[in-house]
């Protein structure tokens, strides 16, 4: 049974990860949580130190939440072709209503969760790329040549790039748009003949279903 102080800091989190994605990091302050909650800082401060230690509980609490989502898919795709295309599937939920900026903010301003981030990066999202490489070699599906490790640095840092407001500033490019090229990007380099006949196919699926 969860008490009420648990209660209390859970709800926090998830009314601030809901302003964090609408605004971005450093634009919310903590007014605006307690705003938000409708309750006073004084109650916020009796649970977290400070917005750092919220948004680093909110990091924490996101990667775990993306290891669960990669590990549904992993685990309910056919072949490393389907898995590519869920995988892009969940990307047009998640950015479909998140901030740009998010990623900036926390490299610049949130050096804790910063750390946490990149070790979600190393310690799952290398892996995840480089295993649906290899499995889709095996199957077929990819091309035989592909330099595996080369490409898996490749793809994660298109996945950050992405974020990069230099290179594709908010104010012209939606980051689903950004990543959605990339990634498709990404895709046709590395399938076979076989791939990207079965490639094509989900997106004729995708089409008809809407």
């Amino acid at each position: 049974m969860i008490n009420r102080d648990e209660e209390t800091k859970s709800l926090i989190i998830k009314r601030s990860v809901e302003l964090f994605l609408k605004y971005g990091l450093k634009r919310v302050t903590m007014d605006d949580i307690a705003k938000e909650l409708g309750i006073s800082k004084k109650t916020i401060y009796q649970h977290f130190k400070d917005k750092e230690e919220i948004i680093s509980i909110a990091t924490q609490n996101h990667m775990e939440y993306e290891c669960e989502i990669m590990r549904d898919v992993r685990n309910n795709s056919e072949n490393a072709v389907e898995q590519l295309f869920r995988i892009s599937k969940c990307m047009r939920n998640s950015f479909s209503h998140i901030n740009s900026s998010i990623l900036y903010d926390l490299r610049k301003y949130y050096k804790k969760a910063w750390e946490i981030y990149r070790k979600f990066e190393k310690d799952v999202i290398y892996n995840e790329i480089e295993n649906t490489l290899k499995n889709g070699i095996k199957e077929g599906y990819f091309r035989k040549e592909i330099n595996i490790p080369i490409l898996t640095i490749l793809r994660m840092n298109q996945i950050r790039m992405s974020f990069d407001q230099e290179l594709f500033p908010h104010r012209e490019y939606s980051i689903l748009d950004v990543q959605t090229q990339l990634l498709e990007h990404f895709t046709y380099g590395i399938l076979s003949e076989k791939g990207l006949v079965l490639f094509n196919q989900y997106k004729k699926q995708l089409v008809n279903e809407k």
